[in-house]
């Protein structure tokens, strides 16, 4: 099957321990009942989406990657609060989100950038960084709401960030995110 078949992002992969540790939190939480919980492996967050690509294009973002990696510090997000995206009584997206980072921004610009550079389409909406964890929200009852949400899953996650990703994207599997490509942020040894 050629790329084009295919859809890919640039993220930055979450940390399987914290990502295993919400999951259970959130599977085993009767007042928080979503359609679907997403794999802890395919917890991320998302830099750029990039969508259909050829080898061509892929190649050039990596190498481009690759030299943003090398001058970029292993970046320390902080987690805490959850949100939702879609309708607040029945959310469609359910997420978890991290401190304001300007690093992150900064980091978010430049992998922007270079897959503009590489004739990437990049959406005009706000940077909004989230690591989404549920989706669909199926209780009869309205969602409880964040404050709920934050106390149940008392958030205060915090990490180092090492490594940017392709990701390309298999539906109907699970995991569903396959990477491609990681580079190592600086002063990164994974």
């Amino acid at each position: 099957m050629d790329n084009n078949t295919y859809h890919y992002f640039i993220g930055i992969p979450f940390p399987m321990p914290m990502a295993e540790q919400i999951h259970e939190k959130l599977v085993q939480s009767p007042a928080f009942s979503f359609g679907k919980y997403v794999h802890p492996a395919d917890y991320h967050l998302t830099l750029v989406f990039l969508g259909k690509s050829d080898d061509a294009q892929l190649h050039i973002v990596a190498k481009n990657i690759k030299e943003i990696a090398g001058k970029t510090e292993r970046i320390p997000l902080h987690f805490m609060h959850t949100n939702v995206f879609g309708d607040a009584r029945r959310p469609r997206i359910f997420f978890i989100r991290p401190e304001h980072s300007d690093a992150l921004m900064d980091l978010r610009e430049e992998v922007k950038q270079v897959a503009e550079e590489a004739g990437f389409y990049i959406e005009k909406r706000p940077f909004k960084p989230h690591v989404t964890i549920a989706k669909k929200w199926k209780q009869e009852g309205s969602y409880p709401g964040n404050a709920e949400a934050d106390q149940l899953f008392d958030l205060d996650m915090k990490d180092l960030f090492d490594r940017i990703t392709i990701f390309k994207t298999h539906l109907n599997k699970s995991p569903m995110y396959e990477s491609i490509y990681t580079s190592e942020l600086k002063g990164s040894s994974f």
